[in-house]
């Protein structure tokens, strides 16, 4: 499959990001969701892995400008590895919120490794009630080139018995709360 066509070299405000980060300011966007249940860890991994290809800035590392005249550039990161980025993390049960939020803070404080696609997403296990917590963090590079790029639609899909890829009826998802869950 051909590759997609998309801004090679990093645009001023995209490479900004990367110039004012250090480890005292990291420049990563992250957020926290809670599930009700368990979510099947190698069911979503399989689910992202497949769509990946309608993702392709997440395949891309940012390689700097070897003599340093221009922007960095995003290149395909030919060994690209899904397990690089999705990662299970058992915590003490019944883990509460507070282990909650030490753990996400210790995921959140770090700069993101240069060296791979600047995303990751952390699936938590063990909190009370059989909850699920997802962790994500982008690079703010990242998610700014993204947001200027032509999006692919996903296919809204929800857990069930049958796995991760059953797709919402027009009636369950005119029941999602607006404030809630974006299945857009």
């Amino acid at each position: 499959m051909s590759q997609p066509l998309l801004n090679h070299r990093l645009t001023s405000m995209d490479a900004s990001f990367l110039y004012f980060e250090k480890k005292e300011a990291p420049m990563h966007i992250g957020s926290v969701s809670l599930f009700e249940g368990e979510i099947p860890f190698d069911d979503f991994v399989a689910m992202v892995n497949s769509k990946m290809h309608l993702l392709p800035r997440y395949q891309q590392v940012v390689i700097p400008d070897p003599f340093g005249i221009g922007h960095p550039t995003w290149e395909f990161d030919h060994s690209f590895d899904i397990k690089k980025h999705i990662f299970r993390v058992e915590i003490d049960a019944p883990g509460g919120e507070a282990e909650l939020i030490e753990l996400a803070g210790r995921i959140f404080t770090p700069m993101m490794d240069r060296r791979k696609p600047l995303w990751d997403i952390y699936w938590v296990y063990g909190l009370q009630g059989k909850r699920t917590a997802m962790i994500a963090r982008f690079a703010a590079s990242e998610w700014m080139a993204k947001t200027r790029q032509p999006t692919a639609k996903f296919r809204s899909s929800r857990a069930n018995s049958a796995g991760m890829n059953a797709p919402l009826s027009r009636r369950e998802a005119r029941q999602i709360p607006k404030s809630g869950y974006n299945a857009g």
